[in-house]
């Protein structure tokens, strides 16, 4: 399972208190913006692969999102959201949520094990127009240090 890559440690009530209970927060437009965003990351390399699927199903059970029955009606769902909805909804993240929104991330692109430069481009395009930075992203990652090693 994707979540399984966070570990527990004692930094995870830091973390908890940062991150609050951010989703009870999101909206439907900035669930679903977040739902798209990772499914473009997990078709970034070109495939979908089932790891990335269960990751996708995962969090949209954490977030309260409801999937379509069907890959085929979920990619026409993410592939139908207008770019500039999709960015002006992820803008719209708290710090917290953002946060949330960059470690998730990062659990997205390595869910198939292997993470690579064109996923990482994406993320680039994301947090631009997110005004996140990279140094940012990074900052956030290495302090919650929810991944295994």
């Amino acid at each position: 399972m994707p979540f399984q890559y966070f570990k527990q440690h004692r930094k995870e009530k830091a973390v908890r208190k940062h991150l609050g209970k951010f989703q009870t927060e999101l909206n439907e437009d900035q669930k679903k913006a977040i739902m798209c965003s990772l499914f473009h990351l997990a078709n970034g390399d070109g495939e979908y692969h089932d790891k990335e699927h269960e990751f996708i199903v995962q969090t949209s059970e954490l977030l309260g999102y409801a999937l379509p029955s069907s890959g085929r009606k979920m990619a026409a769902e993410f592939m139908q959201m207008d770019k500039s909805e999709f960015f002006d909804q992820l803008n719209t993240l708290n710090e917290a949520q953002k946060d949330w929104f960059l470690i998730t991330t990062y659990g997205m692109i390595h869910s198939d094990n292997k993470a690579l430069e064109e996923e990482f481009n994406i993320l680039k395009v994301y947090f631009g127009y997110m005004n996140v930075s990279m140094e940012h992203f990074e900052r956030v990652i290495q302090e919650s240090d929810v991944f295994e090693s």
